[in-house]
């Protein structure tokens, strides 16, 4: 089907539309009561209402896909389609009969043939596709081009939408959605079909299934907290800590006791700035104050916040239910746990994060529901291309090389620059290699380094004034800093 479908005519991308069937009685229905429609105009006014809403829910669909589609908005200029998707609630279990549904969006690219669907898994574990292309999928089309249709789902179970509490199923379920509509590319966390799959900010998988909680996530997030305070004191004034202390050692030793405790500081409110460099100027201004003493910007800023976000009971759910859990694979006496795990809290100021992991699988009660584990030697028909940060908070690039590793022939791209995702930062060098793989297929002769463009201390409402000259000059260089740049932000914040 992707053989076919990346093979398509221009005659291909023209949709053919089907109304609701009920909908087809509205004319008889209308026949039938034309005489109240006559002598009672309210009525008249109602039903016109109505089947005008019958007409705007009218379902479309596209060669090669099975998926039927309904309008339901724009982005910018781009128009966006949903659609609900049943799957089985147990692809593990053909004797089980539940099902389960999840919601997909596209944003049409202007371009873009039936088929050429850029796939988005936005990861977590947790997320949810649908916020991620309703706020952030116009900077992913500037990025990639409009040759793509950017489409993703909310894959994990959140709110209102069932889910088998699982990755493995997670992954059958993208799988279908990636066969139905044709998926020419896949932006993925563990990519394994598709012809150009993506990996942007890559997790140890092996780590996550047949070990212990994941700590390699922690390798680089105390040297990106220290690429922070290093970002400041090069910043000069545009940093507002340099008010503290221009020495990044002295920064780091700073201390005021009894106004904040650890975790507060720490987990709830650094941690997560560190993914997003667009808060680090905030961050800055927050922090200086309070070294001095002041804690009242710091409380208004931040008071509303508790447990960093990846404690949330979706991603316990999803990792103890993916991972090693229960008496066969951990101790069960406080005493034995504790030797084994404090150790490993003592390798990072921020492994306090991964403390309550380990107390849950301790205890997790509810069997494995599947066997599976990553492989080795992966080969695809066109090998990954990876991108990643040199200091990731959650993703570092020692995890990204166990990616490269696993999959023959892949390349791996790194970024010089701090933060979550190859989006954490602008990068020209990062987006020609991008689009170049996604376009025409063609990964780099080797691996790469990229360079950042541009400041990061950038005080909100100067971002523009900022842009480096040669970025503002060009146009397409223009929009695609501005596209990295914003990703973040609006992801975060729109």
């Amino acid at each position: 089907m992707i053989e076919k479908s990346a093979r398509t005519t221009p005659r291909d991308n023209h949709p053919s539309q089907q109304r609701p069937p009920w909908a087809y009685y509205s004319t008889l229905i209308v026949i039938t009561l034309l005489p109240a429609l006559i002598y009672y105009p309210p009525l008249w006014k109602s039903l016109i209402s109505t089947f005008s809403a019958v007409n705007a829910k009218r379902m479309t669909s596209y060669p090669h896909e099975t998926i039927q589609w309904t309008s339901c908005g724009k982005t910018t200029d781009h128009p966006l389609e949903c659609a609900y998707h049943t799957v089985p609630s147990d692809h593990f279990n053909a004797s089980n009969p539940g099902t389960g549904q999840f919601p997909i969006i596209r944003l049409r690219g202007k371009s873009a043939v039936a088929g050429r669907n850029l796939l988005v898994n936005p990861g977590g574990p947790g997320n949810s596709g649908i916020d991620y292309v309703t706020k952030a999928g116009k900077h992913i089309n500037t990025l990639v081009g409009e040759d793509h249709h950017i489409v993703s789902w909310a894959p994990r179970p959140r709110a209102r939408f069932q889910w088998h509490r699982a990755t493995p199923t997670t992954h059958r379920g993208s799988n279908m959605v990636a066969s139905e509509t044709g998926t020419l590319s896949l932006i993925h966390r563990t990519p394994m079909r598709g012809p150009r799959p993506l990996r942007r900010r890559v997790a140890n998988a092996f780590q996550y299934y047949i070990s212990e909680p994941d700590m390699e996530m922690m390798t680089d997030t105390d040297r990106t907290f220290v690429g922070f305070l290093e970002e400041c004191v090069a910043a000069g004034d545009d940093c507002p800590l340099t008010q503290v202390s221009t020495s990044k050692d002295a920064l780091l030793e700073s201390t005021h006791y009894g106004t904040i405790d650890f975790r507060g500081l720490f987990i709830d409110v650094i941690f997560p700035h560190l993914q997003a460099l667009s808060g680090w100027h905030l961050l800055a201004s927050k922090l200086a104050p309070l070294l001095q003493g002041n804690a009242t910007e710091f409380f208004l800023q931040y008071a509303q916040m508790s447990q960093y976000s990846i404690n949330t009971d979706a991603f316990h759910m999803i990792m103890s239910n993916d991972g090693l859990t229960g008496p066969a694979h951990w101790p069960q006496d406080l005493e034995s746990l504790l030797e084994g795990i404090l150790p490993k809290l003592r390798g990072s100021r921020f492994a306090r994060l991964a403390n309550e992991r380990f107390y849950i699988k301790q205890q997790w009660k509810i069997p494995r529901t599947h066997p599976f584990s990553p492989y080795q030697g992966v080969k695809l028909e066109t090998p990954p291309l990876i991108l990643t940060q040199r200091y990731d908070a959650v993703t570092p690039v020692v995890s990204a090389i166990s990616a490269r590793d696993a999959f023959p022939g892949s390349r791996m791209v790194i970024i010089n620059g701090y933060g979550h995702c190859s989006t954490a930062l602008p990068s020209l060098c990062s987006a020609r290699i991008l689009r170049t793989y996604l376009n025409e297929g063609r990964l780099p002769e080797t691996h790469e380094e990229c360079e950042v463009d541009g400041p990061i201390f950038v005080r909100k409402g100067d971002e523009d004034d900022k842009i480096p000259k040669y970025v503002w000059e060009d146009e397409e260089k223009r929009k695609t800093y501005m596209a990295m740049r914003d990703f973040m932000k609006d992801l975060l914040e729109g």
